[in-house]
């Protein structure tokens, strides 16, 4: 019955955007891949404390994401994802409100801790991207240095969450300055990552607590070298 209601529909052009190279070529090196198998295991935990129709809703999405295994896997080749344009439609309903002022829904898929996304929404993309829809637009005149922090700093909230359980009193975000175009006055938007689809794994031994840049009586992040 659900796959007669949900209908969706190959939509061509999903496009892999990144911040300018010179913007983010002294940030770190981050092995990261895209997955939607931490989307998939976070529905099948959620399954026994919903109810019967939510349930069902979500064995229709795990059983579509299923269906192509290879999403499940790290896509390595980025046109796997604009032949599954239909699945990040369906991904995007999922994760995000439907309804209220969908034209204001500002979210993006994209490439944990890298300067990347490939799914947009409208909103997003008048925020965020420049004109051409060529790359991903940074906070005017934020250094590399002020950049690298931020990307490093919440790379170690995911990291002392799961190895440690350490949660922080901080949540480092970009904050984009923007001037709306009817008042001409500044609106600042924050970009907020969703850690719950970001996967860690641990390379080699898990080091002490102690040698990590966090106080441990405020459980804020230390000054970062950068």
């Amino acid at each position: 019955m659900l796959e007669e209601i949900i209908s969706v529909k190959h939509l061509p052009g999903v496009k892999m955007l990144s911040a300018k190279h010179e913007l983010i070529a002294g940030l770190p090196e981050i092995s990261s891949k895209i997955s939607f198998l931490p989307f998939i295991n976070f529905l099948k935990e959620k399954l026994p404390a919903v109810s019967e129709t939510i349930a069902g809703y979500y064995n229709y999405l795990i059983k579509k994401f299923e269906a192509e295994p290879d999403l499940l896997n790290y896509v390595e080749d980025f046109h796997l994802l604009d032949e599954n344009a239909d699945m990040l439609e369906l991904l995007g309903t999922a994760l995000f409100p439907a309804v209220g002022e969908h034209e204001k829904n500002s979210f993006a898929l994209a490439v944990p801790y890298k300067q990347q996304v490939f799914y947009y929404s409208d909103y997003f993309r008048k925020l965020f991207l420049d004109k051409e829809e060529t790359c991903l637009l940074l906070p005017e005149g934020i250094p590399t240095d002020r950049l690298k922090a931020i990307q490093c700093s919440m790379i170690y909230e995911n990291i002392l969450e799961k190895f440690y359980g350490i949660n922080l009193n901080e949540s480092p975000e970009l904050v984009y300055p923007v001037t709306d175009s009817k008042t001409g006055l500044w609106r600042y938007f924050r970009i907020r990552y969703d850690a719950r689809f970001i996967d860690v794994h641990l390379k080699g031994k898990l080091p002490p607590i102690q040698d990590c840049a966090v106080c441990l009586n405020t459980f804020r992040i230390l000054d970062i070298e950068t």
